[in-house]
């Protein structure tokens, strides 16, 4: 049986592959904690976020016990961006450097040019992007 590999600080294991993300985490901390404060604030519980690669963000809200993710929404990557790729879903496994774990369906489309409902009840929609995070 193979080994596990251990998570550090900034790492998340998704669908069982480790990335590491220290560096975007260093560079983003004071970010990800005002946008948390953020929805402390406005009472957000369950969570639909959108633009969530990479995974930091997803994994400081699962780390959050005050917050459930009901599902991410992102493009999955594709070699070439048509006008309108389809949309479609799949469940991703997550396991934090903190230990926690949850299974979490992304919806992936091209938000800009397609209009799709979520199934998932959510208290609020939160959009994650390094230019739309709030400035420092």
């Amino acid at each position: 049986m193979k080994a596990v590999e251990r998570l550090e600080p900034g790492d998340v294991r998704v669908d069982g592959e480790v990335s590491r993300y220290q560096h975007y985490l260093d560079f983003h901390r004071r970010r990800i904690e005002v946008t948390l404060n953020k929805l402390r604030e406005m009472g957000a519980r369950r969570l639909v976020e959108v633009g969530s690669h990479p995974w930091i963000m997803t994994a400081a809200l699962i780390d959050d016990p005050d917050f459930e993710v009901c599902a991410t929404v992102s493009a999955e990557e594709v070699s070439r961006w048509p006008d309108d790729i389809d949309m479609t879903t799949r469940y991703y496994d997550f396991e934090t450097a903190r230990g926690n774990s949850a299974r979490i369906l992304n919806y992936s489309a091209n938000v800009e040019r397609r209009r799709f409902a979520l199934s998932e009840p959510r208290s609020s929609v939160k959009w994650w992007s390094t230019s739309s995070a709030p400035r420092m």
